[in-house]
């Protein structure tokens, strides 16, 4: 197992959450500091362009990583979300039947709610392979998506986005990587 480092901040500024270096120089410290047979610093690339950005991306994506994440030289570190960092990643689409629903998790507010919808169908990845999937599917979902009857999802078919299909190595059965709710279909 290898672990990739891609930041480093004193603990007493990750403590505080104020952050006084900006990244190319904690990417400089990364680089200095982390080299080893189990630390490595994280692969980057200095891009100008558009262009640059979108030739990176592709060639990942080919390469069958998820996609890239994007930082300004000169940003503080955030300890929120940030425009600062942008993920770029694939997604692709997926509309899918509704076959039932899971309950919300006891103990949080979705406990009375719709937790997930539990959906099936066949999607063809890029080299033409057809899957039967089964997935459940709570990424997306609104409160409001979730107080409404359960029969209202069950039957239709479920527009969702996700990033790629993966087996289960246990039923060898395939699911979806990070499925999130779209829509409920009613014209199909």
């Amino acid at each position: 197992m290898v672990l990739n480092v891609f930041d480093v901040l004193p603990k007493a500024e990750w403590d505080s959450k104020i952050c006084s270096t900006n990244y190319l120089d904690r990417l400089q410290q990364v680089l200095e500091l982390i080299d080893t047979e189990y630390l490595r610093p994280t692969q980057f690339t200095l891009v100008n362009t558009l262009q640059d950005i979108h030739d990176i991306y592709n060639g990942l994506l080919t390469a069958g990583y998820e996609g890239v994440v994007l930082k300004k030289l000169d940003h503080l570190y955030n300890y929120k979300r940030s425009w600062d960092w942008m993920k770029m990643k694939a997604e692709d689409p997926a509309d899918l039947l509704c076959v039932g629903v899971k309950a919300g998790n006891p103990g949080t507010k979705y406990e009375t709610m719709i937790g997930s919808l539990l959906c099936r169908g066949f999607i063809t990845n890029k080299r033409g392979q057809q899957f039967e999937v089964n997935v459940a599917v709570g990424s997306g979902l609104s409160d409001l998506d979730r107080g409404l009857d359960p029969n209202y999802y069950i039957g239709r078919t479920i527009s969702i986005k996700y990033n790629s299909i993966v087996q289960d190595t246990v039923t060898g059965g395939y699911s979806l990587f990070l499925p999130i709710f779209k829509e409920a279909r009613f014209d199909k």
